[in-house]
Order: structure tokens, then sequence, then C-alpha cells
């Protein structure tokens, strides 16, 4: 089987979700003889697309970081993708993100859209006024694709609930992660010794507020212990100026980290909290149980789904109950081994290759029909 990746995700991130999950699937398809893998990209800056394609000579120079560089790049990367796509040599194209820039072009080869979330739709006033045109061009790839995959059951739902799609266009796959926990090349970080782990962006519907409020009076009971944020950049003015107004200063920190760090970053917290109010699937979750982190989770239908009962939730809006739960792994052994046997087992549950299997089914499936119309 041909298939076809475009540029998008590959060209708007040098990190995230979305991009990795392209990148995994370019990597397990890659590795085996009975899939050819193509995809529209002249450069990029993304490290999960480098790594997965192994080929460095694809890296985009520095002119393309920011400005006129990364216009250039996503105008050039756009032109190779309609390229490729027009040679008519490829059985399925999956665009990796919603602009329908390709729709004149794609003529009756199948295309399948993945749906990430439905944050856009559901918090369109959290998101910048960049994001305001993805509702718009995400509707009109969903009803023109030929099948979608939704990376969870909580996604799926919202999609049919909020689209009107026919559920029976939709396929469920879900994500997985990418972390070796054996790995430690994070041993030469300079962590606090006790620490509870926030993981990426903290924005809006991220509930890190929330989660600061809750935090607070545990940290400034129990001195030795700190919070760590991971990735998401450094903290604003406000989020400093709000961690010193809780009596924090200098007892949060933020750090960036490789992903070969990570496992050392998991491994020595206490815990990871994670209490985002929406998300369509929730990677660092799996990352978190791979490395035998406990796990503190709002109360969401996807977090249920993703975690089962490897997780303690609270209600993500209450700040008294989220600390309550993050007292509890603190102070209860018992829970917090219970939590890392079921963790382990619930990671094991997903991986990168069943990823890949499941969504080489639906490009199968998708095939046939077309073949048989």
């Amino acid at each position: 089987m041909n298939i076809l990746y475009d540029h998008q995700a590959f060209t708007l991130q040098r990190f995230g979700g979305v991009s990795r999950y392209f990148a995994e699937l370019i990597r397990m398809f890659s590795q085996r003889p009975d899939v050819r893998v193509d995809f529209g990209v002249f450069r990029s800056l993304n490290e999960h697309f480098l790594s997965a394609t192994g080929r460095p000579g694809l890296r985009a120079g520095r002119w393309a970081r920011g400005g006129a560089g990364a216009e250039a790049l996503r105008l050039i990367n756009g032109a190779v993708s309609l390229w490729r796509l027009s040679t008519g040599r490829h059985q399925v194209f999956h665009p990796t993100y919603y602009n329908p820039y390709f729709l004149r072009h794609v003529g009756r080869t199948p295309f399948v859209v993945t749906v990430h979330d439905m944050i856009h739709e559901l918090m369109p006033e959290e998101l910048p006024p960049t994001e305001s045109g993805v509702i718009r061009r995400k509707r009109l790839l969903v009803r023109a694709a030929s099948h979608i995959i939704a990376v969870s059951h909580t996604t799926k739902r919202d999609l049919v609930r909020l689209y009107g799609i026919d559920e029976k266009r939709i396929s469920v796959i879900h994500h997985a992660h990418s972390l070796d926990p054996r790995t430690h090349a994070g041993s030469g970080l300079s962590l606090p010794a006790e620490y509870i782990l926030f993981v990426g962006k903290r924005a809006g519907y991220k509930n890190f507020a929330t989660f600061l409020d809750a935090a607070a009076p545990i940290l400034l009971r129990r001195s030795a212990l700190h919070l760590l944020c991971v990735g998401g950049g450094p903290f604003t003015d406000y989020e400093r100026a709000e961690c010193a107004r809780r009596g924090l200063a200098g007892r949060a920190t933020v750090i960036s980290v490789t992903d070969a760090d990570l496992p050392t970053v998991y491994a020595n917290a206490r815990m990871f909290v994670f209490p985002s109010r929406y998300e369509g699937f929730g990677i660092p979750l799996l990352e978190a149980f791979a490395c035998r982190c406990p796990v503190a989770a709002a109360d969401t239908d996807c977090f249920r789904e993703i975690c089962a009962d490897a997780a303690a939730y609270f209600p993500p809006d209450d700040a008294a109950a989220m600390s309550s739960v993050i007292t509890k792994l603190l102070d209860d052994a018992a829970l917090v081994a219970g939590l890392r046997e079921k963790g382990t087992i619930r990671s094991g549950q997903f991986s990168w290759a069943q990823t890949a299997e499941q969504t080489l089914e639906v490009y199968s499936r998708l095939l046939w029909r077309f073949r048989n119309q």
C-alpha cells in the first residue's frame, strides 16, 4: 500500500502531540515491507519527524525559524505536498492537520482525517485569535473526508454531537507514548529532591490556576516539597506573580527537557497531576504510567477512558478536592503502590505498533470500498 502524509503538522510544530502521532505512524509503516510511506515535506524543524524518518538532510536551516522564513517553509512544503498528491501514485492520502488546501487536487484518491480533540468548538474563548479559522476548516474536511479517525471515544462522541457526523464514518484509534522508561539520560538534570509534576501548556483549559490553588497550601505545609513544571515555555509574568501571591516564589520551577530526559523526570516525581478540563487524549498520562509515576487526574470522560482505575481522580474545578487527592497520594503509600502497578499494566495496553496496525486496517477497508464502488 502507498500512503501519502502531507506537511502540515511537520511545518507548524517543532514538538507536539499531533506531529508525534504522525511521526510514529511514519516510523511504524517504514518498517513494513508491504507499506510504502511518502510525505510532502521539503524541509522541517519538527524533531519527531526528523527522528522518525532518520534523514537529517530534511532539517530546515535557521532561515525557517519565524517570520518570513516560516511562511516560506509553509509555502514550499505545501507545494511539495500538492506535487506528490498530483502524481496519483498514492492509494491513500492522510493530511496531518485541518487546512483544506488540497481539496481541489485530491481527485479520486481517498483521504482520511484524524480529529485529535474538539477544543476549538467547546472552548473557543480560550484560544488565540490565530486559531479562529480552525473550526471552519475542520468542519469542511470532516464532511469531505473518505473516513475519520478519532483518538478517543470521547472525541468521537463530541464530533458526532457537534457536527452531526454519521458515527459509522468514524473509527476510534487511541494514541500511545514514545518514552522508553529504561532510559535515564536526565540523570544530570538538577531536580528538586521532592516534587509534584505538571507537564505541558498551562493556559486556559489546562487549569493551572486551579492547580496552584490546590497545591499551594500543601507546599506551604511541607517545606521540602516543590512544584516542577515541564514544557509549556517559561513562566509568564502573570504566572510568576500568581506563584508569589500564593507564597510559592522559589518553590515552583519550570524547565525544558528532551524526550530522553522525561523518564527520569517522571520516575523521580512524587506524582504527576493532570488537571486539564478537557483533552482529546492525554499522552502524558501514559508516559507517567510507563515510568511508574502515580497519577492524579481530572475526572473527565476522556481521562477515565485512558486511565481506567489506574489514576486518582478529582473534579477539575474543585481546588479543595484536588488538594485532598494530592495529599492522599503523598501520605498513602499503599494507594501509591497500587496505582504504580495498575499504571504499568494500563500503559502496556497502548502502543504505537497497535495504533499503526489499526490505522492500516482503516486504510485497507477504505481502499477496498473505493475499488468496489
